[in-house]
């Protein structure tokens, strides 16, 4: 989805019906309160923006992007 797949794309690559890819698709929707795959890629990078953020703050997660976990 993230590259921009259609339901019939990703119904084949995943080996279900186009139908029940549509169903999960409105069902992801609504539950996150949106109505198209754009406004889903817009959650997706702020998501990853808000992730990059808190990373920086994290300094177990700076160990681990350094590869500084040498001591366990």
């Amino acid at each position: 989805m993230i590259e921009g797949g259609s339901p019939k794309l990703i119904a084949n690559v995943i080996a279900r019906s186009e139908g029940t890819v549509r169903n999960h698709l409105v069902s992801i929707y609504n539950k996150l309160n949106i109505s198209s795959q754009a406004e889903l890629f817009g959650l997706f990078l702020e998501a990853m923006s808000t992730l990059e953020a808190a990373s920086k703050d994290d300094p177990l997660i700076q160990l681990e992007i350094k590869g500084g976990d040498d001591h366990c």
